[in-house]
């Protein structure tokens, strides 16, 4: 039975012909139902997901009639052997235009209604808005169009979306919301936009990304309230400065290239990395400024001291602006005509301007700061290496962004390249000038400066005490203890304490 009614209806049938009469539109609703959000590519700005189509249409040559068919409601037949609208996803992107029903039968009622349920699987553009990263929510839409009639042939006049509940299983993105509504193209078309919001989760971001920035922006301060006998100003803010300029790195290598959108959370690295040069900065002015009291106390044990005009085309791409956009008919080597389209474009600077001019920027200034350094500080071959690992780092991620091309050098490459020769040579400079320093740290006394006189005088009066008769000590020791101990009580108990076991001695065989 079901054969003879594929015979019935396939035997005259012409899938290349549109349904309907001349003039008649054939009405068509879509249902998009949302499978899955496979994820954001936000440095590609490239939005994965997985959908199907319910589309609907009613086909009058593929009626007929139940009473000569008893039983025979609806019947199933390929997709390959009937007339579909050819529907197409616009902005997809390394994947086929039109949808494709894969493993699946159209369904036919006898009625002539149609069902076809294609499905998409791959990428579709999204701009994203990077402003509040990483708490922030994107807006992708998905537009669906029928490709080849027009509004007055073909028409989608019903749309409504459906999610399914695994879809906000997704770890990074959460689904928000995914309306759809019909739209009129520009072409005469009519097609439908599926807008789908969705949030990041910040649970990941907030431990890898937030935590870290948050505790290190307390420690600038500790910067100026570490006391300089430590001899780790300078490595606490370049340390800081370091951390910053890495974390500048990560941000801005996580999100695209886009500078009409900058993250709010970048430029807080970015002032905090201000923040640690000018830290430097002052920490080596004071260390310079401050007087050298290196020889005055310097027993580990003692105590510390308290005190110390052209007209733009508006282009939403946000790495590249169009300037100008020429054409002119030329000629190629066979006499052929051709047209040449110049297409003049200018690099958007605002990306750029945090992630590497400013880092660059502020730590050039840094280099002359390693001669200001006082040698006692124990930090100039210190900044001087950290400075020339930030250059060496920069130097990489610059030449790594760019063409493998020895025609043409960035003069931004070429000036990292140069502070990172004085960077070397400040390291050169700093090792000779602190071998040529004189060592003074064999003339540092003994850290109890003020016993060890009176611990000489001691000496001299036990040697002057062997040389003497028995008859003469008493008189000469009661001289030259007089001397000694005249300044107070207290220096007469801590000479008293050095070398009296041996007066002791002495007296023991001498006395009467």
């Amino acid at each position: 039975m079901e054969a003879s009614l594929h015979q019935h209806i396939f035997n005259n049938y012409n899938k290349r012909v549109r349904p309907g009469d001349v003039g008649e539109a054939v009405n068509i609703s879509v249902d998009v139902v949302l499978d899955y959000l496979l994820g954001l590519d936000e440095k590609n700005q490239m939005l994965s997901t997985g959908m199907h189509f319910i589309v609907k249409w009613v086909d009058k040559a593929l009626s007929w009639n139940e009473t000569e068919f008893p039983g025979l409601h609806e019947i199933f037949v390929p997709d390959t052997q009937i007339w579909i609208p050819e529907i197409a996803i616009p902005k997809a992107l390394r994947t086929n235009l039109y949808l494709k029903a894969e493993n699946y039968l159209a369904n036919i009622k006898s009625n002539g209604t149609v069902k076809w349920v294609p499905n998409f699987t791959g990428n579709t553009q999204c701009s994203i808005d990077t402003t509040r990263f990483p708490f922030d929510n994107q807006t992708c839409l998905i537009t669906a169009s029928v490709w080849v009639y027009e509004t007055k042939q073909t028409q989608i006049v019903e749309t409504k979306v459906l999610v399914e509940p695994s879809v906000k299983e997704n770890g990074q993105w959460e689904v928000s919301s995914v309306l759809g509504k019909l739209v009129p193209d520009r072409k005469q078309r009519n097609g439908i936009v599926v807008t789908l919001n969705i949030r990041r989760r910040r649970e990941y971001y907030l431990v890898s990304l937030i935590l870290p920035a948050v505790v290190t922006s307390f420690l600038n301060p500790f910067v100026f309230l570490l006391p300089a006998e430590s001899g780790e100003k300078v490595g606490l803010a370049t340390t800081l400065m370091l951390f910053y300029s890495v974390m500048l790195s990560v941000i801005f290598g996580s999100i695209p290239a886009n500078s009409l959108t900058m993250p709010i959370f970048g430029m807080f690295i970015g002032g905090q990395l201000i923040l640690s040069a000018l830290s430097i900065a002052c920490t080596v002015v004071l260390l310079k400024l401050r007087p050298n009291n290196r020889d005055e106390a310097v027993d580990p044990k003692t105590e510390r001291p308290e005190d110390g005009n052209k007209t733009k085309i508006n282009c939403e791409n946000g790495q590249w602006e169009i300037i100008s956009v020429l054409g002119k008919l030329d000629q190629d080597r066979k006499q052929r005509n051709v047209i040449v389209v110049t297409l003049n474009i200018r690099r958007r600077r605002e990306y750029y301007l945090v992630s590497l001019i400013l880092p660059a920027v502020v730590t050039s200034f840094l280099n002359p700061f390693v001669f200001l350094l006082p040698a006692e500080s124990g930090e100039k071959v210190g900044l001087a290496t950290t400075l020339m690992l930030f250059y060496s780092v920069m130097l990489s991620v610059i030449f790594g962004s760019i063409p493998a091309n020895s025609l043409t050098m960035p003069i931004f490459g070429m000036f990292i390249g140069g502070q990172l020769i004085l960077s070397a040579l400040s390291i050169a400079c700093t090792v000779v000038l602190l071998k040529l320093r004189p060592n003074n740290r064999d003339k540092a006394v003994d850290p109890k400066t003020e016993s060890n006189a009176r611990f000489e005088a001691g000496e001299a009066l036990r040697d002057t005490v062997d040389e003497l008769q028995p008859e003469e000590y008493v008189s000469n020791e009661a001289e030259e203890l007089e001397s000694v101990v005249e300044p107070s009580v207290e220096d007469f108990v801590d000479t008293a304490a050095k070398f009296v076991p041996q007066m002791f001695y002495r007296v023991q065989i001498w006395g009467p």
